[in-house]
């Protein structure tokens, strides 16, 4: 919900330019409007604010023909101030656009009294949920400053603050932290900075990460405010106290601590003893209050303080008719009876938000919902409608009444096409991720009753739905970006905006590249210091970057403003267009309860659920730990009993209830991974749970699933679609490769990322000659070890081979460096590269790896790339070793080269290892590490195949001429017989 310490007044550090006691006017109407100014200034202090209202009126009535324009237009934002106090919204709207008409006329826009009213139009605004309109009038104020004479850091802090309120309260947090990080600063380098202002930029920014999950911020910065203001009094003091008092609460909430919720609730109770109910959003701590009385069941208690949270809040909106501030107090009732099963009462309660949160929307009936379009607040909408097709689902499961469940799936749609409109009015990358974090629960929601209904009806179109609704929250974020990437390639756009947001990206990256780099040191003052003032000039370079994006949408919609959201493929289309009848596709979505997993092929499309997850966690962490290092001896037959059962358990719990009954001619898995299960890889699987009597990880002993299926993976079934709607278009194939040389006098596998000392690698050099042995006729071969040369030379290729060292770092996935002989690259060097190379080899320690976000997978050094543009990429999921990769990759160009798809090539590469590994080599840490990405067409049609194809046509053509002359010759024979 907005927390705002009120946007006008901050504004009101004018006044104190304005010492007018004493002053002596020749003119007694100015000298009594200046009286009247200096009784509006105590009245503001003593929060009279009737009396503010009229002394404002009195002395701009006096003031506003004479010289004293300032003080004039003050005492309009005085006028508006007590109009928005008081409740009445529309009122001060009304002397905001007076504010913004005198001060145009008078005193000029490049003013901040003239910014002072956009910011009470634009609390206005965010008022009644007009979001584009608040950001335009917020964004202007901002302009309007950095265009004037000077820049005052307070003022333009200010303004950052509203900006950062407006995003919080709209559920755009990526947005709010940063714009409210920047108001900090801002007002740090101010000389004339209060407590009272730093006080209330830090309540905003502890709420916004509280918003994110991120409690210890959250709580730091509430106390550290609390701290600050402990000793004043001042309204805006007293609001920042209920402010964080409440976030505090919040925060103790979360952790049941009851007692430190009830010491947080006596101080607002204290609080509300002195002052009475006069302050904005004191109806939260009624909410609150109510929260920690229906834990502990006293729930008649706990609905008397919701009920007087939701009073409190219409007395604040009176103005309006409805407010999603209201909506939020409902939905916050309707989650209490909810979560007690008092389901039919929630429901009611529901709809009762949806209408205080709908600008046109009456309908009482459980059955009916508004246009999302009509929502104040579409952030408090998704809550509230996720809320109602919880509830709807549940009543049908304890009653069995089918129309409670389609009335569930109803909502679950609308729910997805709210969820699309959200999403594409975020800009922020971090945004649309915390949004795809936020929605897996409702997605697990609209798959369960998707197929419920499949239950009822046996309609294999409710398991298609259940199907699209996975796929709706599968690496947005990633198809967006390849699919803009993709787009530009296309169109050839030569345009100076275009090369000004490349540009600007690019400076964004050596930034955050800078920052990254400098944050493995010691962090020294100067440090510190420095990285304030990059984070100053990223903060500035975003704001440019989003300008400008904002100008490319209108002028190249079509690339620019793609919804990648709202055409997500369906299992039919898969089946029909996508998938070859020996292909099967195999999707997984990971709830907070159930896994799904979703098996589409020409035949059909089928589904299984567990409810495994925190067995299947377990397995999956009991796999990594045997699978990232070299087996050892003293515990070997424990290490290969655990990762029989854990394999075995992953492959009996997900497929074994699918794979059986595939037809027998599909031989290829496409596998979509989700979550935690994005971290292993599948071909290890064991399809018994045979356990021989001596510890063997080789063929004879093993049932691998890669013995049964060419397996590649894919981020998700609309990325499938796109590279199979996108055919490869190569001609000549030709490969740059980079082998580096680091330490040539010393040849070691060890490995110091953190140091960067990185020693020579004993077998790359040879992988690189293998390679080139194996592929000498078929295409041409460069090698390149520098960084720089690299970047420059790699749009020309169509494969590029790196083998190297790579170091993970799991924190910031973005700077996982790569290396070269002179230098390394990041994701961040990647920024603004766009090629389109056929295959990507990096045979490097954990290029596969990074971290994980629900929705969009593993943010990973190998997703950079694919971002950039490659079809296909070989990734490693753990630090390899070096000269058994070198094997793997010989093997596999050899595969290629014959013709071989890239999956079936890296299956047999892998085969063909096992077939000669010895006891200890076939420990799938020597070859399982590598998994293929994107696109598995052949890379090759080799001229011996075609010299196959011509010699089988020419024996061919040579029979048929043979049998023609001979049936010739027979006929004329059988007539002169005859």
């Amino acid at each position: 919900m907005i927390l705002r310490p009120h946007i006008i007044t901050f504004i009101l550090a004018f006044s104190v330019f304005f010492q007018l006691n004493g002053q002596k006017a020749a003119d007694k109407d100015i000298e009594l409007g200046l009286y009247h100014y200096n009784q509006l200034n105590y009245y503001y202090s003593e929060l009279m604010l009737d009396s503010m209202f009229l002394y404002g009126e009195k002395a701009f009535s006096l003031l506003h023909k004479s010289s004293h324009k300032e003080e004039a237009a003050i005492s309009l934002i005085y006028m508006a101030i007590a109009k928005d106090w008081s409740g009445e919204k529309r009122e001060s709207k009304k002397y905001a656009d007076q504010i913004l008409q005198f001060t145009s006329e008078n005193i000029g826009k490049q003013n901040d009294l003239y910014n002072t009213g956009l910011n009470i139009l634009g609390a206005y605004y965010q008022d009644i949920g007009d979001y584009d309109n608040a950001l335009d009038v917020y964004e202007e104020a901002i302009q309007n400053h950095k265009q004037g004479d000077e820049i005052d850091p307070l003022s333009l802090s200010r303004y950052y603050t509203n900006l950062g309120i407006l995003h919080y309260s709209f559920g755009e947090t990526a947005n709010s932290v940063a714009a409210l990080e920047n108001a900090m600063r801002l007002m740090s380098s101010s000389k004339n900075r209060t407590k009272s202002e730093q006080a209330a930029i830090q309540v905003n920014l502890a709420n916004a990460y509280l918003k994110e999950n991120n409690l210890t911020l959250a709580k730091q910065h509430f106390s550290e405010c609390l701290i600050e203001i402990e000793d004043l009094k001042g309204r805006y003091d007293v609001q920042n106290k209920i402010y964080c008092y409440q976030g505090l609460a919040e925060i103790y909430m979360t952790g049941n601590k009851a007692d430190s919720v009830r010491l947080c609730l006596l101080q607002l109770q204290e609080i509300r003893d002195l002052y009475g109910d006069q302050f904005q959003l004191d109806f939260k701590s009624y909410a609150i209050a109510g929260k920690l009385y229906a834990q502990l069941n006293e729930m008649r208690t706990a609905d008397t303080l919701y009920d007087r949270s939701i009073r409190t809040a219409k007395l604040w909106y009176k103005d309006f008719k409805k407010n999603a501030e209201v909506a939020a107090m409902l939905l916050e009732k309707a989650q209490m009876y909810h979560q007690y099963k008092s389901i039919e009462s929630a429901l009611d309660i529901y709809q009762k938000a949806l209408i205080e949160n709908s600008s046109a929307f009456e309908a009482t009936d459980w059955q009916e919902n508004p246009d999302y379009i009509q929502f104040l607040n579409p952030s408090y909408g998704l809550q509230i409608w996720t809320g109602k097709a919880k509830a709807l689902h549940e009543l049908y499961l304890e009653t069995k009444n089918e129309q409670y469940l389609n009335e569930a799936i109803e909502v679950c749609e609308l729910t997805t096409r709210l969820i699309f409109h959200i999403r594409n009015t975020y800009k922020a990358a971090q945004a649309k991720l915390f949004l795809s974090d936020q929605v897996v629960p409702f997605y697990e929601l609209a798959i369960l009753v998707s197929l419920e209904k499949y239950q009822i009806t046996q309609h294999l179109e409710n398991v298609d739905m259940a199907f699209q609704f996975a796929e709706s929250n599968k690496a947005i974020l990633l198809l967006e970006s390849l699919s803009r990437n993709k787009a530009l390639m296309a169109s050839n756009l030569n345009s100076d905006i275009v090369d000004k947001e490349n540009e600007l990206n690019q400076e964004i990256a050596y930034y955050q590249k800078a920052i990254a780099e400098n944050r493995q040191k010691e962090i020294t003052p100067e440090i510190a210091q420095q990285f304030e003032d990059w984070e100053a000039i990223l903060f500035e370079l975003k704001e440019q970057r989003e300008q400008t994006l904002d100008s490319l949408n209108i002028l190249f919609p079509r690339i620019y403003n793609q919804d990648v959201s709202s055409n997500i493929i369906s299992g039919k289309d898969l089946k029909k267009d996508i998938l070859s009848s020996r292909q099967a596709l195999l999707e997984i979505f990971i709830g907070e309860q159930y896994v799904f997993v979703f098996l589409i092929h020409k035949h059909g499309i089928e589904v299984h659920k567990t409810a495994k997850i925190p067995q299947l966690k377990k397995a999956v962490i009991d796999l990594n730990e045997i699978l990232h290092s070299p087996p050892q001896s003293q515990q070997f037959q424990a290490d290969f009993e655990k990762f029989v059962s854990s394999s075995h358990f992953i492959y009996q719990e997900l497929f074994s209830p699918l794979l059986p009954e595939l037809p027998q001619k599909v031989n290829s898995l496409i596998v979509v991974p989700d979550g935690f299960l994005s971290l292993i890889p599948f071909e290890i699987l064991q399809t018994t749970n045979h356990l021989p009597q001596k510890a063997n990880y080789g063929l004879d002993h093993m049932q691998y699933l890669l013995e049964d299926y060419n397996i590649f993976y894919q981020y998700s079934a609309n990325m499938l679609a796109q590279f199979a709607e996108e055919k490869s278009s190569y001609g000549e194939l030709n490969i740059l490769a980079s082998a580096p040389v680091f330490h040539p006098e010393e040849y070691a596998a060890e490995r110091n990322c953190e140091q960067s000392e990185l020693y020579n690698l004993q077998c790359n050099q040879e992988e690189i000659e293998r390679i080139k042995s194996v592929l000498s006729s078929e295409a041409s071969f460069t090698s390149d070890n520098s960084a720089s040369s690299f970047m420059s030379k790699m749009h020309d290729f169509n494969i590029l081979h790196l083998a190297t060292h790579a170091c993970l770092d799991t924190e910031n996935p973005k700077n996982t460096r790569i290396f070269f002989s002179d230098d390394y690259l990041t994701a961040y060097d990647l920024v603004g590269v766009r090629f389109e190379p056929e295959l990507i080899v990096l045979s490097a320690c954990n290029t596969g790896t990074g971290k994980l976000l629900n929705g969009e997978g593993v943010f990973s050094l190998a997703r950079e790339f694919t971002i950039a543009g490659s079809r296909s990429t070989l990734t490693s999921f753990w630090s390899i070793d070096d000269c058994s990769t070198s094997q793997i990759m010989e093997s596999f160009y050899e595969c290629m080269k014959n013709g071989d798809a890239k999956n079936l090539a890296l299956r047999k590469t892998k085969l063909k290892f096992l077939e000669t590994a010895d006891m200890e080599t076939a420990h799938p840490y020597y070859w399982a590490a590598f998994l293929l990405f994107g696109d598995s067409t052949p890379l090759y049609t080799t001229n011996k195949n075609w010299m196959y194809a011509l010699v089988g046509l020419l024996i061919l053509l040579g029979v048929l001429l043979v049998f023609r002359r001979w049936s010739t010759s027979t006929k004329s024979v059988f007539k002169n017989r005859f």
